[in-house]
């Protein structure tokens, strides 16, 4: 740019001599004056992006310095003197337990209506102020928080590592996760602000948006390493899920992942036990959601993980079984989950699980495409011997239900939505009841 406002001066400069020396030039003399303007005005504009372009530049680089700082562990250190500490965070306190209640006080005047939750963004600016400074939130459990649904903690059974989300409702159909991953070294207790899924920043792309954990777990490896599993969960839009686990350890005063899983099927999955699937298709088919606590299980008696089958991105109740050999994770097989009786364990996908009054059922669709009835009394567990068990259920298209037909009597199943039980013997219904709230 400075050549060519140079060539602008020149251009000016034997403009100008040409004028004083002939004036029969004066036409000429116009124009170029009118090209002098517009190149002075060109000169300005771009004299203006160079400005610009510096700042920007400028911002990228603090936005990027403040990014990168995310994915470096912070020492948790509470400061001598307080009182920064205290008018940064809005309030004073001289318990861990003090403090909780004046944040929830505070949130609870927010988010106390209905819908407050989702007119107010939440970013617990006060919890990581606090997790950032206070040592002691390493062994606190924040119960009146979880109780109310503005965190949610997962804490390693060795208490040295801690992970807390919640949702920040900022970002629509693909929830915006807030994270704080909190853990002991040998030299006091340390602090990231990212998700467990963000650990490694060579790989993170810009739009991430963390991830909640739905399960924590520890191994011992035959090194005497400690290494854990976190199940994490990214809601990439309204009805599509992606989860997988990620092993990782604590490294002097970092947190880094370990490579004990095989890689996945694609490069984009990037380990073995990334899922991607459909949420809604899960959530009434196992009783209002109940599902979600049997993905991903991990058996400590067993050293087995069990991952989760997909048909068609649906989820199946069926399990892709990995155990822990001390090093890593063998694939060993498939199976029904451990938290099932070993007499229902095999079947191709669960239909429908659902409650009713006095009875809980549950309907697996078999791998010749018939189904099979299980249930129990309301209130027993699934990984109890069933009450009755029936086998060559085949869907009725006049009765819009699954049909079992069992020593005279004729069980009928429809749902999974508003599912209902019938029983009918000699053509008369002698048995309706329907699917009843869950209670959470």
């Amino acid at each position: 740019m400075l050549i060519f406002a140079v060539g602008v001066f020149t251009i000016e400069r034997n403009m100008y001599s040409t004028k004083l020396l002939n004036s029969s030039y004066h036409y000429n003399f116009s124009i170029m004056k009118t090209i002098c303007y517009i190149t002075h005005l060109i000169c300005y504009i771009l004299v203006g992006f160079v400005i610009v372009g510096c700042n920007s530049n400028k911002q990228r680089e603090e936005a990027q310095k403040e990014v990168e700082l995310k994915f470096h562990p912070q020492k948790v250190v509470m400061p001598n003197d307080k009182s920064d500490l205290f008018a940064e965070i809005g309030f004073e306190y001289s318990t861990i337990e003090e403090a909780e209640k004046k944040i929830v006080e505070k949130l609870d005047s927010i988010y106390a209506t209905e819908d407050g939750l989702y007119i107010h963004r939440m970013y617990n600016d006060e919890l990581r102020l606090l997790v950032k400074n206070d040592p002691a939130t390493l062994t606190y459990d924040f119960p009146l928080m979880k109780e109310r649904g503005y965190v949610d903690i997962h804490k390693s059974e060795d208490g040295l590592v801690k992970l807390y989300d919640w949702d920040t409702h900022d970002g629509g159909t693909m929830i915006a996760w807030g994270c704080l991953l909190q853990f002991a070294s040998n030299d006091g207790v340390y602090v990231y602000e990212c998700g467990i899924n963000e650990l490694d920043y060579a790989s993170w792309e810009e739009g991430e948006m963390g991830c909640a954990v739905a399960g924590l777990y520890s191994l011992q490896a035959d090194n005497g390493e400690t290494y854990y599993l976190a199940h994490t969960y990214v809601r990439q839009a309204g009805n599509w899920a992606y989860a997988q686990m990620k092993a990782f350890r604590i490294n002097d005063n970092r947190l880094e992942y370990v490579s004990i899983f095989d890689e996945g099927p694609n490069e984009w999955s990037g380990n073995c036990t990334a899922r991607e699937y459909t949420i809604a298709d899960w959530y009434f088919k196992t009783y209002m959601g109940e599902g979600w606590d049997w993905l991903y299980r991990f058996n400590p008696q067993t050293n087995i993980l069990y991952v989760p089958e997909l048909i068609d991105d649906e989820l199946t109740d069926r399990y892709n079984l990995y155990k822990f050999n001390g090093k890593r994770f063998d694939y060993i097989g498939d199976d029904g989950g451990y938290w099932l009786h070993p007499s229902i364990r095999d079947f191709s996908q669960i239909a429908m699980l659902f409650c009713t009054t006095n009875y809980r059922v549950r309907i697996d669709e078999m791998h010749n495409d018939t189904y099979r009835y299980a249930s129990w009394k309301n209130g027993q567990s699934m990984n109890e011997q069933p009450d009755l068990i029936i086998y060559n259920g085949l869907y009725n298209e006049d009765k819009k239900a699954i049909v079992f037909e069992n020593n005279g009597y004729m069980y009928l199943v429809d749902g999974p939505d508003e599912a209902q039980l019938s029983v009918v013997k000699d053509g008369k219904t002698i048995l309706h009841e329907k699917m009843v709230a869950r209670k959470f």
